[in-house]
């Protein structure tokens, strides 16, 4: 003897009506329901492997996209601290020369004017001073950000 595991069948059926005739029909869909749920289970999946790529694909284009970017923001950043560097060079020469003039002849009005200009120069420069000079103490606007990453 064979034993068969027993399955519960879904039926659908349909009432219609002519004069006082009635009709009923039944449909076996069993069938019909298990593909249902399998096709919605199987688009399930596609469409969160899908997103799943999608968000990868996106995730390395993105990287290459910005990277140009990244560059620049960084080239920009060193620029502004070799120009800082650079401006603050010659204005040290200047001022130690100057200190160095009064030390040997004692102060006169070419040292005063020497130094007046030296400040004058100073302040012009004192935003771009203070971002280099501050470095760990103090961050420049350009420092603010975090510093993106491509890897």
């Amino acid at each position: 003897m064979v034993k068969c595991k027993p399955t519960i069948a879904t039926f659908s059926y349909q009432v219609s009506t002519k004069g006082q005739k009635r009709l009923v029909a039944f449909l076996e869909t069993t069938n019909y329901h298990r593909e249902r749920s399998i096709l919605a289970q199987f688009s399930t999946w596609i469409a969160l492997a899908s997103l799943f790529f999608l968000m990868l694909i996106i995730a390395l284009v993105s990287g290459i996209v910005i990277r140009p970017y990244v560059k620049n923001y960084e080239k920009q950043r060193v620029f502004i601290t070799n120009a800082g560097h650079e401006l603050k060079t010659p204005l040290a020469i200047i001022a130690a020369n100057t200190e160095l003039q009064e030390m040997m002849t004692g102060e006169n009005e070419w040292t005063e004017s020497t130094k007046g200009s030296n400040g004058t120069l100073k302040q012009t420069n004192c935003p771009l001073d203070q971002a280099v000079s501050d470095g760990g103490t103090r961050k420049s606007r350009a420092n603010q950000h975090q510093s993106f990453r491509t890897d």
